[in-house]
């Protein structure tokens, strides 16, 4: 993958995952939901995973308090919502804006590459980069949408209530229909 365009896609599949397991509807998938859905359905995304990403550093998030804001762990989680799924979906980049830095973001907090350029410069999926940054091979990462797609049609499969979540959401927003002539 050695455009935006594939990780742009992978984060708005995501979010569908995300919305489906919710139920959500046309109401909003909040902040806090992407990020449970993340931690929770993403196996090697979160601080359970068997050899779990962190970064070096803490944030500290934009505010309009007078109050000092307190530093707090950078969330590997948050950087996806924020970076990833808000910044480079609405906006075409890894630099947050005010909304993004209220929540946590932090500006280039995540490194895009392919397979082919991780290999030549010895890089990992995953893996805590220049500066502090997460490294995400495309290939891995679209891999790794695939075992939760898997993941959520299997559970959905012995839970009801998921079952019902999945269906409430693609009956109110349903999938695109493509018919070519």
């Amino acid at each position: 993958m050695t455009t935006p365009w594939g990780f742009i896609c992978a984060c708005i599949l995501i979010e569908l995952l995300a919305r489906m397991v919710n139920g959500i509807g046309r109401g909003k998938l909040t902040r806090q939901q992407y990020e449970a859905f993340v931690v929770e359905w993403m196996d090697d995304y979160g601080p359970q995973a068997e050899h779990p990403f962190k970064y070096n550093s803490t944030v500290v998030r934009l505010t309009n308090s007078s109050e000092p804001p307190e530093a707090e762990e950078k969330s590997l989680a948050t950087q996806m919502y924020c970076i990833m799924r808000s910044s480079m979906v609405h906006n075409l980049s890894l630099v947050a804006g005010d909304s993004e830095l209220r929540s946590g973001g932090v500006d280039y907090s995540i490194h895009l590459t392919d397979r082919k350029t991780a290999l030549a410069k010895g890089l990992r999926h995953l893996q805590n980069y220049d500066n502090d940054t997460a490294v995400f091979v495309g290939e891995d990462f679209l891999a790794d949408i695939g075992k939760v797609i898997d993941k959520v049609f299997a559970a959905a499969e012995a839970d009801d209530t998921l079952k019902e979540n999945m269906a409430k959401h693609l009956s109110i927003r349903t999938p695109v229909n493509f018919l070519a002539s």
